[in-house]
């Protein structure tokens, strides 16, 4: 149960780690919050005392939300989304999840694992055949950015408002080569989502 609330606190530290832009950060080691309790469950590891706890040793900034057997049993916000304006941080702030979207895809990739739809060793090139070099990339390479693949971390031109428009930019502007050493770039994970796309038939916002 110890390993279990290590990995819920260190993914919700790292999605409250930043919030909205116009953020102002308290420097304070003691963080001001407004908790709410979704659930209580006496039998539950995931104590509100101990979740509390850590938090705050970790002097964190965010909002935490700990779902257990499927049910949300704890959410709680630490700190001030503008410090200036005195505004709390609270469920209704927007935090930009920068990478954070990368290990929920990783996730989502696991799942298809589990439920035997693919493996790791799965080939890129049974979802994207047109994509230099696609059938020495696997599952796991594009998991581990060790596929050979590159893309500028540039702004495209215009905002890409739509799945298939960055699936779309991705395939254009990447390419791929021999070259099969770790280079992180965000065009592996994108293509991890088209894949997620193509194996549920759902968009990866519904998954």
């Amino acid at each position: 149960s110890s390993l279990f609330l290590s990995v819920l606190l260190l993914g919700a530290v790292l999605w409250g780690a930043t919030a909205g832009k116009d953020a102002v950060f308290s420097d304070s080691p003691q963080p001001v919050f407004a908790a709410t309790l979704l659930q209580e469950n006496e039998d539950s590891p995931l104590m509100k005392t101990e979740i509390e706890n850590e938090l705050r040793q970790q002097s964190f900034k965010g909002t935490a939300l700990i779902i257990h057997d499927g049910q949300p049993i704890f959410q709680e916000s630490f700190g001030f989304a503008n410090l200036k304006e005195k505004q709390l941080n609270d469920e209704e702030v927007a935090y930009p999840v920068a990478s954070l979207q990368k290990f929920m895809t990783a996730v989502m990739i696991q799942q298809l694992v589990s439920e035997k739809l693919i493996t790791y060793d799965t080939s890129l090139a049974e979802f994207y055949p047109e994509i230099s070099d696609s059938n020495q990339i696997t599952v796991r390479q594009l998991l581990d950015h060790n596929s050979g693949i590159q893309m500028a971390e540039t702004a495209p031109p215009s905002v890409l408002t739509t799945e298939d428009e960055q699936l779309e930019y991705t395939l254009d502007e990447l390419s791929s080569g021999n070259e099969q050493e770790f280079s992180y770039t965000n065009a592996n994970y994108t293509l991890l989502a088209g894949i997620i796309i193509k194996m549920t038939g759902k968009s990866y916002e519904e998954n």
